[in-house]
């Protein structure tokens, strides 16, 4: 099977000597899923939207050398990618302060043609399986968003499988934005990846968790909370399956974003491999663990060989 991957492309800034990274909260997810899938029989692809100038040329550069099938990239003239700054967590954080120059990056104008390379490859029948994130949605402006939904019910009506993750960015879209994709994404998803903290953040605390993946019909549900524990929730003909797990053995994430995002690679990684949801949780809570020694961005693929 191969999962493409739909988010945006950036390039990524630290104060220690002003290093300079290749990143992007859905392009790293996909490269932790690429390398895990080595050998598992799972290809990972990338769709995004790139300029045509020398820091497109290394990001697209990187993500193949990572593994990345990267037809469904499109270059796009007079555009760059996005750019963020990492400042190192001070005064006890738990996450160094990201600071964000996107609003006119070149993924934003991803769907704004006649047909991007993701629309012919779906009309194809090419994409098995297809991972969406917030922060990706949330780039797009909202004609654009209504594209990607209906690739999503296009691969799902011929039996593909749609993957969501509810990252959520309130720096690029208000939460009632938010509620209103989410709740047409959500029953489409197969598996939807939640962090607790951005769930609040999005619908509030009003009404359950539970209750909220129970009625937009949320076939398979992964939760993981500041803690780093996780709550799996799982429907079948016999009704709701809830499994509280107890993992947090993580003490002061030093990058909870990039911790996540790896755990959902690591967590999906298991399960296309036909494991079962608790040890799929166990397995990425070991990968989670490895990442958030990190300070940003990726680890070494050195760091994670064991893992393979």
């Amino acid at each position: 099977m191969e999962v493409t991957f739909f988010g945006e492309s950036m390039l990524a800034l630290s104060r220690e000597s002003l290093q300079r990274n290749v990143g992007g909260y859905t392009a790293n997810i996909a490269i932790y899923l690429a390398r895990l899938g080595r050998g598992r029989n799972t290809d990972v692809g990338f769709a995004s939207g790139l300029g045509v100038d020398s820091v497109s040329d290394i990001l697209l550069e990187h993500w193949q050398e990572e593994g990345l099938n990267t037809r469904c990239v499109m270059r796009i003239d007079n555009k760059l990618p996005g750019l963020y700054f990492v400042e190192k967590a001070l005064g006890g954080k738990a996450s160094p302060t990201i600071h964000y120059w996107q609003n006119d990056s070149a993924a934003k104008y991803y769907f704004t043609g006649d047909s991007s390379p993701l629309d012919t490859a779906v009309a194809q029948g090419d994409i098995d399986a297809l991972y969406v994130s917030g922060v990706g949605l949330a780039v797009l402006k909202n004609e654009s968003r209504g594209r990607l939904v209906m690739l999503m019910r296009q691969i799902k009506a011929r039996g593909g499988k749609i993957f969501f993750d509810n990252a959520f960015c309130p720096q690029r879209w208000h939460r009632n934005e938010a509620i209103e994709w989410y709740s047409q994404i959500l029953p489409l998803s197969d598996i939807v990846f939640l962090d607790e903290s951005d769930e609040y953040l999005i619908w509030g605390d009003e009404q359950s968790i539970a209750t909220r993946c129970k009625l937009l019909d949320c076939l398979e549900v992964v939760m993981r909370d500041a803690n780093g524990n996780c709550t799996l929730w799982s429907k079948s003909n016999t009704g709701i399956t809830q499994e509280n797990l107890k993992l947090a053995d993580i003490n002061k994430p030093i990058n909870a974003k990039q911790t996540k995002g790896a755990f959902f690679a690591a967590y999906l990684a298991e399960r296309l491999l036909g494991n079962e949801r608790v040890s799929a949780a166990h397995f990425a809570h070991k990968v989670a663990k490895r990442v958030n020694k990190c300070n940003h961005g990726l680890i070494p693929m050195t760091r994670m060989v064991d893992l393979l």
